[in-house]
């Protein structure tokens, strides 16, 4: 028989009462059931008495003046009953320099205490018996107390005297300035600019920065941001581009120069930057229209933004007066990109900024101010949400909040600022995810579908570098029947469970649509219901013959125009799992990013079985598919081959030197090749480094050919400048933070070198990286210094940020 046990991992208010928990989170079932206040899964702490060493060389307890430990005991104590602590005020410090000095000072108290304690805030020593060694002569303190010290030593109580002294200017550091470009541990030196344009973009063109500032915006989990974000920008800065007199609209030439920064070439999500791009020919247009419309017609005939602007005491807002304030936004949030890479376009050399400032430009001015009057207007639309969403979708409001989204996510990349990410991209993940109740996707417009996926697959590029939060994070119950379900409580070994639709595109694919008719001649066969391995094909009956021809034309169809693919060229081979044709908004967003469908899926699984994989071994669980379905992944991952997914090269094979040559059909499907082969590598370090926990030393070839492929690729867009006729690429950061933070210092320095040549070149100038260069940074010199084998995710988790780097 089973030996019985007592666990503590249910809810506290099923704890308190001593009823088993059903663990249901974030709100468990019985507390619900019960009508009561479920007080959550949270750790509780206690304060613990403090222990020292007696004469005897024994531990001795020491009270600390609050409740003895007898009393404790006879009060019924017990660590179910504790509340969580609360922390006064003389306990809580906003800055550093605060914290510092009051820690700096017990040195020179413990020197001199009478009094059995002292305490300052949190912090506090105790007088112990002096220990003296024989023939060592004492040396004593040169450092003199204050008349205020030694009556606060005499009483044991707060010395008042280091709460006047934490206001003295006059107090310096031990540690070196965050902005000293010589003796800086925190960011370092070549990043300091950088970390600056992200406090600007957060506090406003004129703040003064302090150190506190700089911290916080390294460390937010460990420093309290002191200063407030809450500030105005001016809404006379659309003076700058037109203005309204004797009711006619005069439009200045600054408008028409901000406007073509919209294109793709500045947009730097936009990896693969080709002739009528899907985000040119779809998106472009609709933000120009948005522009024309508000400001040569509304604009013209109101003569101000009144009935645009949503106060927030209002309840009951009109459907109109919400997609005109969604609008607005969407018009600052595109001025503002506008204006962000015209300033970064600018030939002007920036002076040397000083440590409390940074120099701001007219154009950066007006995308700071911009940018902030576009996220006030999407905050207000995110956090209703809910009760917007219950309108009919039969206008363009979906479309603007999606177009919104991507334009704050590019905005705050451009900035590198990171606290609105978990917030747009959860509201994006439901908007996605969401059913749709008035019309099916196939009746959605090309631009809203195209989109759908681009935000679909930023998402997937953030949940590759986000820590996730174990109190509301859950398998997906697809997932829990199919992939594990013997973490259920009705196992049943005999029982089949039926294979389930991919989540990708469930909901964005026509093929979905089709009938039962159509649908009954696809043979889909799951790794988990067969003793073989998954094969990487789809069976289809009487459609062999469509498909040999549409390939065939295709491949003529990209010799004959080069490089320039039109709507249909690049597709997924009949080996896809989902063989329909996609329409222009499906298959030219993969383009967008550089990188096959098939791959991205691959992308999307890697990350989900590193979430299952944290969530097991935090629960202590074990799911007996879970080994089988890491190594299928590893398989499909390593033997996956461009080839079998777009037609980029020829094969010339010599008899003679038994050799295999590459070549390419063009320049263009060159530079995919070398897109495609960064990050391929990349995810294979990906996988290593998170799932089997393989050594650094193992996958050091894998980082190597990353590089050498981005190497390859950047030189490729550097000759694209000179020559208008080849398409330009803009390679993702992911790749480069990914396999630099696995570089072995100790064989492969050369590697750390090249990594730093890689991130200087002009297409990683387009957005903040600054971060991500820190993390690096931080990497080796632990790895250098103190032998630690630490990874990106270590350092996103220890500093508790996120980054999204798609």
């Amino acid at each position: 028989m089973r030996k019985r046990s007592r666990n503590f991992d249910g809810c506290w208010t099923c704890r308190l009462r001593k009823i088993k928990c059903d663990a249901t989170k974030p709100i468990c079932l019985r507390c619900q059931k019960a009508k009561l206040e479920c007080k959550g899964y949270g750790i509780v702490l206690a304060w613990a008495d403090s222990i020292t060493v007696g004469e005897n060389n024994e531990l001795v307890t020491i009270p600390m003046s609050r409740t003895n430990t007898e009393e404790k005991k006879e009060s019924g104590w017990s660590r179910r009953n504790v509340e969580l602590v609360k922390f006064p005020k003389s306990m809580q410090f906003e800055s550093y320099a605060k914290l510092n000095h009051v820690v700096v000072q017990l040195d020179d108290v413990s020197k001199n205490l009478k009094s059995e304690a002292y305490f300052s805030g949190p912090f506090g020593v105790y007088r112990t018996r002096k220990i003296f060694k024989k023939n060592v002569p004492v040396l004593e303190s040169m450092s003199m107390a204050s008349s205020d010290s030694r009556n606060s030593m005499e009483d044991g109580m707060v010395d008042s005297s280091i709460r006047k002294r934490e206001k003295d200017s006059s107090f310096t550091e031990r540690f070196g300035s965050i902005f000293s470009n010589t003796d800086n541990e925190f960011v370092h030196y070549e990043l300091l600019d950088a970390a600056k344009l992200t406090i600007v973009a957060i506090k406003g063109s004129a703040y003064k920065f302090s150190e506190q500032s700089m911290f916080h915006i390294l460390y937010p989990k460990f420093f309290a941001n002191v200063d407030s974000d809450d500030w105005s920008p001016n809404i006379q800065i659309f003076q700058n581009f037109f203005t309204r007199k004797n009711k006619q609209i005069i439009i200045f030439s600054k408008l028409g120069e901000t406007v073509s920064f919209l294109s793709s070439e500045h947009f730097n999500f936009i990896h693969i930057k080709t002739v009528n791009s899907g985000w040119d020919v779809l998106v472009v247009p609709l933000l120009k229209q948005n522009i024309f419309e508000l400001v040569c017609e509304e604009y013209s005939s109101l003569g101000n933004w009144d009935t645009y602007l949503i106060d927030r005491s209002e309840t009951d807002v009109p459907r109109e007066k919400l997609l005109k304030n969604l609008r607005f936004g969407v018009l600052c949030m595109s001025l503002a990109s506008c204006t962000f890479h015209k300033f970064l376009n600018s030939n002007k050399k920036s002076p040397r900024n000083a440590d409390d400032e940074f120099h701001v430009d007219e154009d950066l001015k007006l995308s700071i101010e911009l940018r902030k009057f576009g996220c006030t207007v999407l905050d207000y639309h995110l956090d209703e949400y809910d009760n917007n969403s219950s309108y009919p979708q039969n206008d363009f409001y979906n479309v603007y909040l999606l177009l919104a989204l991507i334009l704050q996510i590019h905005l705050d990349n451009s900035f590198g600022v990171f606290e609105n990410y978990e917030l747009n991209f959860a509201i994006g993940d439901f908007i996605l995810k969401e059913k749709s109740r008035w019309k099916p996707p196939s009746r959605m417009s090309h631009t809203e579908r195209y989109l759908r996926h681009f935000l679909n697959i930023l998402n997937i590029f953030y949940e590759s570098t986000q820590a996730i939060n174990f109190f509301n994070y859950s398998i997906s119950e697809a997932d829990r029947m199919v992939k594990y379900s013997d973490l259920n409580e009705n196992y049943d070994l005999s029982k089949r469970t039926a294979s389930y639709a991919d989540e990708f595109d469930s909901s964005e694919s026509e093929e979905h649509e089709l009938d039962d008719r159509n649908s009954s001649h696809v043979i889909r066969v799951d790794s988990l219901e067969s003793e073989s391995h998954q094969p990487s094909f789809t069976i289809h009956f009487n459609k062999r013959n469509q498909q040999d021809s549409l390939t065939s034309a295709e491949s003529k169809a990209i010799r004959d125009q080069d490089y320039q693919i039109p709507k249909h060229s690049l597709l997924e081979s009949s080996s896809s799992t989902h063989p329909i044709t996609p329409n222009i908004e499906d298959s030219s967003v993969y383009l967008t990013f550089g990188l096959p469908k098939s791959l991205i899926e691959l992308f999307h699984e890697v990350i989900q079985l590193t979430n299952h994989k944290n969530v097991f071994r935090t629960k202590g669980v074990t799911p007996r598919n879970f080994p089988r379905i890491c190594a299928e992944t590893e398989d499909r991952l390593i033997n996956w081959n461009v080839e079998n997914y777009w037609k980029l090269y020829d094969n010339e094979y010599n008899p003679i030197s038994n050799v295999a040559t590459k070549t390419f059909i063009s320049k263009f499907h060159e530079g995919l090749f070398y897109n495609v082969t960064s990050f391929h590598s990349a995810l294979l370090v990906y996988y290593k480094r998170l799932i089997p926990g393989s050594p650094i030393e193992s996958y050091q070839e894998n980082i190597e050919a990353c590089f050498d492929a981005l190497e390859k690729l950047i030189a490729m867009s550097a000759n694209s400048v000179q020559d208008i006729s080849l398409t330009s690429f803009s390679p993702s950061f992911w790749p480069l933070l990914v396999c630099g933070c696995d570089i072995d210092l100790t064989t492969n320095k050369f590697l750390k070198q090249k990594c730093q040549d890689l991130w200087k070149a002009k297409c990683f100038t387009r957005y903040n990286y600054w971060r991500s260069k820190q993390i690096l940074f931080e990497v080796w010199k632990r790895r250098e210094e103190d032998k630690e084998n630490n990874g990106f995710m270590d350092m996103i988790r220890e500093w508790g940020i996120v980054l999204c780097l798609g």
